[in-house]
């Protein structure tokens, strides 16, 4: 309902059947607006949708799909009318670049976890928004931040906090706090709010302490993928001697670290500036396209 869908859409997804937003989202949605429904179990890029005609299509895509259709030279694809990419690993600016190729579609940025319901927030992009930007919530559902001291807030920077009608059952005793009277499941996903606007900071598990400052690694890979020749790019820890961690950035490309390591002085704190920056021709990635993390920090040591 949010990204405008009606009976008069097909509905276009490519993420396995048994996955849950395959089966919540999209099935739910038949049922609720009478739309289309292609399930196409192929991973979907700009060269394959080219060879078909649309009429009044819906389609959903990853941030790993993104990318991979924004490397792609296909242009001017008509006949899809609304674009929704999923999750906050995909900037407002990179999903403007997409909607270029795309003739009058309408483009949304959209965030959600299976224990929520399994949706959270969507926004329409229509202009270039902040860093990390994932909308603002849905109808009925309430959002807050966790502080480190453990205060709850309305608005703020920590983990995100969702109530919804949809919240699962039976969440563990450390998934779940009280707030104003209501559950509130706590994700594990570092936001900021403002203004009822939902920004995706990391994922926890990704942060990086640097001598006690938190540094999100998101923050370092947005400024360095528009470096030219950079094809993609990922920030893990390192340990350090001193501050504890410290970036480590990965590049998927060729290039000069020196140069690299001078046009990001002037755009990123002492903190967030990488330490050492290492370069790989290609990145292993799953089948949707996705970033192998584990096997990328295998190669790197």
């Amino acid at each position: 309902i949010s990204l405008g869908i009606t009976d008069k859409h097909t509905v276009i997804q490519s993420l396995p059947i048994n996955h849950s937003y395959g089966i919540v989202a999209y099935l739910w949605t038949k049922v609720v607006t009478g739309c289309g429904l292609d399930l196409n179990q192929n991973f979907l890029g700009l060269k394959t949708l080219a060879q078909k005609k649309f009429e009044g299509e819906a389609l959903h895509i990853s941030p790993a799909q993104l990318q991979f259709m924004l490397k792609e030279p296909e242009n001017n694809l008509s006949g899809i009318d609304i674009i929704s990419v999923g999750c906050g690993l995909a900037e407002s600016s990179e999903i403007l670049r997409l909607k270029e190729k795309f003739n009058g579609a309408k483009t949304y940025i959209t965030y959600g976890l299976t224990e929520a319901g399994p949706r959270v927030s969507t926004g329409e992009v229509i202009k270039e928004e902040p860093s990390g930007y994932i909308g603002q919530p849905f109808n009925g559902v309430r959002i807050a931040v966790l502080q480190e001291s453990g205060r709850i807030i309305p608005e703020g920077e920590g983990s995100l906090c969702v109530s919804s009608p949809s919240l699962k059952k039976n969440l563990a005793p450390d998934e779940i706090t009280q707030y104003q009277g209501k559950d509130f499941l706590i994700t594990r996903d570092l936001v900021s709010i403002k203004d009822n606007s939902i920004f995706f900071k990391s994922r926890d598990s990704d942060l990086i302490k640097v001598g006690g400052i938190s540094v999100y690694p998101k923050d370092i890979e947005s400024v360095t993928k528009k470096i030219e020749n950079v094809k993609d790019c990922i920030v893990v820890p390192m340990e350090h001697r001193i501050y504890g961690n410290v970036p480590l950035l990965i590049i998927e490309g060729d290039g000069d670290a020196k140069d690299i390591q001078i046009y990001l002085k002037d755009k990123l704190s002492v903190y967030q500036r990488p330490k050492k920056i290492i370069f790989i021709k290609e990145f292993p990635r799953h089948s949707l396209n996705k970033v192998d993390r584990n096997r990328l920090k295998e190669m790197v040591g």
